[in-house]
């Protein structure tokens, strides 16, 4: 009754089920959190069937169910996110655990996985009951400036700036301040055409 009168019987787009974390195949539980976290939040029941029955495990089960969670999503998915666990009891005595995760103000949420040998940052939203993956670089991009609420112009690229020069520009700047010094890295990152972690900007790569 507790279990019936808390949840939902059906997933939608902030709630979803698992009957317990898949250890073989991560993906399929850790792309919902992620997509939770970028989206408008929402709550995870594990120990419950996607037709709606609460199976849930047993008190000594939980600890190491809750354990492989903290530790997996620890690693995995970054930045980190906030979360609150709690628990609903069934009616055969059997623990359900409720995860409920809130929205992730500022940067993209990315599920870390290198289960192809190199490592991949994928990024999940959520739709209607169903989690899916941006695949696209301009998918990305998009979502980034949306969630971040910057600029198209500060928006990051994927290009190294150690890669690249500000050859005309340095020469425009030398000329205007009498100097023999290019602008330095901090200088460039002041007016972003440089992030914090040394890629160009959009604005950067046109200069």
């Amino acid at each position: 009754k507790e279990y019936e009168k808390d949840i939902q019987i059906f997933e939608t787009k902030n709630y979803e089920f698992k009957l317990q974390l898949n250890r073989e195949n991560p993906e399929g539980w850790v792309k919902t959190i992620v997509a939770f976290a970028n989206e408008n939040g929402g709550s995870i029941y594990i120990g419950v069937a996607n037709n709606g029955y609460a199976k849930g495990f047993a008190a000594e089960e939980i600890d190491d169910e809750q354990k492989y969670f903290v530790d997996y999503i620890r690693n995995k998915v970054s930045p980190a996110i906030k979360y609150t666990v709690s628990h609903i009891m069934t009616d055969d005595s059997k623990i359900i655990i409720k995860i409920d995760i809130p929205v992730h103000k500022g940067d993209v949420v990315v599920y870390k996985d290198n289960s192809f040998g190199s490592m991949r940052e994928r990024v999940y939203r959520r739709y209607s009951g169903s989690t899916y993956e941006l695949t696209s670089i301009n998918e990305i991009t998009n979502y980034t400036i949306s969630k971040r609420r910057i600029s198209y112009d500060l928006t990051p690229t994927e290009y190294k700036a150690s890669d690249y020069t500000f050859k005309s520009l340095n020469e425009k700047y030398k000329e205007e301040n009498d100097t023999e010094k290019n602008l330095s890295i901090k200088q460039l990152k002041s007016v972003g055409l440089i992030t914090d972690d040394d890629y160009l900007t959009i604005a950067g790569m046109y200069f």
